[in-house]
């Protein structure tokens, strides 16, 4: 007889002929199968339940006596009976390549009252005919568990549907108090319900390893925990259920475990702990999706693995965590948090390795969040609005940052002990604290950063005394400070490096607080400044030591102050700087203030322009400055030694007639002056109390009146021999002796009587040349003290005024004047 086929019930049906029960199935002479009687004896069957075996088979049938409960514990009976069969086929050395297989047919297999399921052989596996694991239940309704592994086996269970039913029933699978410890197992296309595996203490595994694979999970706990290592493949592993309370958790014994291997097409609903692991946690995780979790979420000592494609979510969690002195490592990509209270953190050690495509939709507290360092690639990384107190945490920050989008912040963005790393193209939304914060050094290169509006502190703070900031700024832009204490920049030592392109908003409490944009608290700012726009804050550049360096392109609305030192000197280049409102001060040094200062232009300022405490020396060259009517002080100030330097062409509109244009207070003024006009109203051109010398050509003052003398162009004490006074256009005299030359200049002084004073004892070299001398409505004279010349002079007066008092010398003096013209033109 041959078989004719099988059924879609996994029937055999044999051409005519009918089985019966008690019969197997035998292989005939005619190369078909006969009904045979089933006999006891050494080494066969000795069941009537099983109907075929062969060289590497057994098959197990089911009974159907319309008794489920009964029938199914006389299958479980079956099936511990066929795995034994299996056990006695001779198919030569079992290996990984020559297995046998224990065939279940569909039904209930109860082992509840016969015990649990033990395998103890390897390379015997356990394989349900039918594909749908519905159709093959495995249970206890008794029993503590279902199957125990007696011995370390390499043993396959396929298309089973194996679930705890009753009370006594709690877990699914057990080594057997660590005897079955080593097992490697291959599951596939497996449904589980129940504890599988245990909760590491009880009952369970020590170790799981093996091949998972196409496993569906309803409601449970203990999936795959152990109570030390996890090592194997699990592959297209879905959970149906709504509660679990661990997935994948290893090490619930033995710390300093290792949960490892690869993890790909992996859905997790509403889980527990979930990649969990006391020790260290590895390998290779892709296709990962788990929603709505509960506890921890990929948690280890120490997580070093390669993370591809993982979608994660559960309000309140911590998503990828170290702990116990761990790092985090390895390479994360193409992940996406629905929502979290922190991703990324190790607790005691840092985080490293490769961060790419990163998206954070809703987080509570911090995204990467290292105790050390911080260092590796991160890029293509984007946090949605949070109200976190961090982003960034790292001690320090280090490595790459590229690529970053953050919304709204609370707290920090990126904050730490350093930040030494490479910064571009990051966006980061309004900040309730500080962009960037450290306590020690913030370097680096930063480029293509932008930051919304500030509440409360800084965008770039190294808080400590020590702290500086260094390196490279390039494409900055920062909106508005509403803090009190606030900078754009600051650092509580040296601020140094290279800033450009930096765009800067508005300190909303500049003209109550002291808000500036570029701040040190105990040293020096040096370094490069170049294309700078900056809103309106309490000073621009800031500096308890030296300003020194290049500030090049710069633009600023209102402020106290634009570049102020508190004890130290402003040196340096300054070119390219325009303000549109200046409130006080421009350029004031407590010290000295010593540079080059050119293309300069400010709209109005109602303080000290360019300040030095104690000298004023340098290149000024191309500057405009508006209405100084409301000025504070002297316009170019040197308090305690010389004025001195080349000034070229200078603009000055109105003045206060409190105060002078360029003042040395306790020295002289010196050096080249020219192409320079002056406006109306200060008190005097150029004041010292001592010596006013050098080159003086094309400068053009208008009406000076202090209020006491009336003002003059030149006031101090001589105008010495080598000084040169070339095309000077000026409304007022001088009240310097003149032992230099005045050629070329026309002096009107309608308002003062002026006694212009020449002593010069070489002859004859002329003293006075070329000049027009005009006095409308009060006495001129001129009074030569040791000698002089004066010609080509046209001396024009008004003689109903007090008229022209003429030249006086001293006793025997001759004064040359060839060329002398005096005349009255009735001026009124």
């Amino acid at each position: 007889m041959r078989i004719d086929e099988i059924d879609l019930y996994g029937n055999i049906l044999i051409s005519g002929s009918t089985g019966s029960e008690g019969q197997i199935l035998t292989y005939g002479n005619d190369g078909g199968f006969d009904w045979g009687t089933a006999s006891g004896g050494s080494g066969g069957p000795t069941s009537s339940y099983f109907k075929t075996s062969g060289y590497n088979y057994v098959i197990c049938e089911t009974v159907n006596t319309n008794n489920p409960g009964t029938d199914a514990l006389t299958n479980g009976t079956n099936l511990q009976n066929a795995y034994n069969v299996a056990k006695t086929l001779d198919v030569g050395t079992k290996s990984a390549t020559n297995r046998v297989v224990v065939l279940l047919m569909p039904g209930d297999y109860d082992l509840g009252d016969t015990g649990q399921f033990q395998l103890d052989t390897s390379f015997i596996d356990i394989v349900g005919i039918s594909t749908n694991p519905y159709n093959i239940k495995l249970r206890s309704s008794t029993q503590n568990y279902i199957i125990q592994y007696t011995n370390p086996v390499d043993s396959a269970l396929k298309n089973v549907y194996l679930y705890n039913s009753g009370a006594g029933g709690t877990y699914l699978v057990d080594d057997d108090g660590g005897n079955g410890d080593g097992s490697y197992l291959r599951w596939e296309n497996l449904l589980l319900k129940g504890y599988l595996f245990s909760d590491g203490t009880t009952f369970g595994f020590s170790n799981i390893y093996g091949e998972f694979k196409n496993i569906k999970l309803l409601d449970g706990s203990y999936y795959f925990t152990s109570g030390t290592d996890i090592d194997g493949i699990f592959d297209n592993i879905e959970a149906l259920g709504t509660n679990y309370s661990q997935l994948i958790f290893a090490g619930q014994v033995t710390p300093g475990s290792t949960l490892t291997g690869t993890f790909s097409n992996i859905n997790f609903n509403v889980p527990g702990l979930c990649f969990y692991v006391v020790g260290l946690l590895s390998g290779y995780y892709e296709n990962i999706n788990v929603v709505d979790g509960s506890g921890g979420i990929f948690q280890a000592y120490s997580l070093n693995g390669t993370f591809k494609n993982i979608k994660v979510g559960g309000s309140g969690l911590v998503i990828f965590n170290a702990s116990s002195n761990g790092d985090i490592s390895g390479t994360y990509e193409y992940i996406k948090i629905l929502d979290a209270d922190t991703v990324f953190r190790s607790i005691d050690q840092g985080i490293y390795g490769t961060y790419r495509n990163i998206e954070i939709d809703n987080l509570t507290n911090v995204a990467f969040n290292s105790a050390g360092t911080m260092s590796g690639v991160f890029e293509n990384i984007k946090i949605g609005g949070n109200s976190s107190q961090y982003v960034f945490v790292g001690s320090p920050l280090s490595g790459s940052f590229k690529n970053i989008e953050v919304g709204d912040v609370s707290g920090d963005s990126f904050t730490g002990l350093r930040l030494d790393g490479t910064f571009e193209n990051i966006t980061i939304g309004n900040v309730g604290n500080n962009a960037f914060k450290v306590t020690d050094n913030i370097s680096g290169s930063f480029k293509n950063i932008t930051i919304g509006d500030i509440t409360n502190n800084n965008a770039f703070y190294a808080e400590g005394a020590s702290g500086q900031i260094l390196g490279t700024f390039d494409e900055i832009k920062i909106g508005n400070i509403a803090s009190t204490t606030g900078y754009f920049f600051s650092s509580g030592a040296t601020m140094s490096g290279t800033f450009s392109n930096i765009e800067i908003g508005d300190a909303s409490e500049w003209a109550t607080s002291g808000i500036s944009s570029f701040r040190t608290i105990n040293e020096s700012i040096i370094g490069s400044y170049k294309n700078i726009k900056s809103g309106s804050t309490s000073v621009l550049f800031e500096s308890t030591y030296d300003l020194n360096g290049t500030f090049e392109n710069i633009e600023f609305s209102s402020t106290y102050a634009a570049f102020r030192t508190n004890s130290g000197s402003i040196l340096g280049t300054y070119s390219n700087i325009k303000t549109l409102s200046q409130q006080t001060d421009f350029f004031r040094s407590n010290t000295d203030l010593i540079g080059i200062f050119e293309n300069i232009e400010i709209s109005s300022a109602a303080g000290l322009v360019f300040y030095g405490l104690n000298n004023l020396s340098g290149t000024f060259k191309n500057i405009k400055l508006g209405d100084l009517s409301g000025i504070t002080g002297d316009v170019v100030y040197s308090g305690a030694t010389a004025l001195s330097g080349t000034f070229e062409n200078i603009e000055v509109g109105n003045g206060n007639s409190s105060y002078d244009i360029f003042v040395s207070d306790a020295g002289n003024i010196s050096g080249t002056f020219s192409n320079i006009k002056i406006g109306d109203g200060f008190g005097s051109a150029f004041t010292s109390l001592e010596n006013i010398s050098g080159y003086y050509k094309d400068i053009t003052i208008g009406a000076c009146d202090d209020g006491i003398s009336g003002g003059a162009v030149f006031e101090g004490s001589s105008i010495p021999v080598g000084t040169t006074i070339d095309n000077l256009n000026a409304v007022n005299g001088f009240t310097a002796v003149l032992s230099g030359r005045l050629i070329n200049s026309t002096i009107i002084d309608s308002a003062n009587p002026w006694n212009l004073l020449i002593d010069v004892s070489v002859f004859p070299i002329p003293i006075v040349e070329n000049c027009k001398l005009i006095n409308d409505g009060n006495e001129f004279s001129i009074t030569s003290i040791n000698g002089g010349s004066v010609t080509d002079v046209q001396v024009l007066y008004t003689a109903t005024n007090g008229g022209f008092n003429g030249i006086d010398t001293p006793p025997g003096d001759t004064l040359m004047t060839p060329n002398f013209n005096i005349t009255d033109v009735g001026l009124t």
